[in-house]
């Protein structure tokens, strides 16, 4: 084995990690429910990461983020971090939207 040959599967493996990471396992459909699903979660997700940097809310933020984190499956496969933060995206911005028209 050479070492051209090891740094192309040093690569390779890289790349599949990566790619499992954002868009999530081969196999996994999504509904509309669970993507409503998930950018709640998300949502939940980034509350959680604001109360971290809280003194009285630290260990609170911690414990239920990582019970949000464990949901990112469904069916035993990894759902991915791409279908969360679209979801969640979209998920603050209809909250921020249906704020701004009670407001206004």
């Amino acid at each position: 084995m050479s070492l051209a040959d090891l740094l192309n599967g040093i690569l390779d493996l890289a790349y599949i990690a990566t790619k499992t990471v954002v868009v999530g396992q081969k196999g996994v459909w999504l509904d509309i429910g669970d993507y409503i699903s998930l950018g709640l979660k998300g949502t939940v997700l980034l509350i959680c990461l604001g109360l971290l940097f809280t003194g009285i809310g630290t260990i609170p933020g911690a414990v239920i983020g990582l019970l949000t984190s464990k949901s990112l499956f469904k069916n035993g496969k990894f759902i991915g971090i791409g279908p969360l933060l679209i979801s969640t995206v979209t998920m603050v911005c209809a909250i921020g939207f249906f704020v701004f028209k009670l407001l206004y």
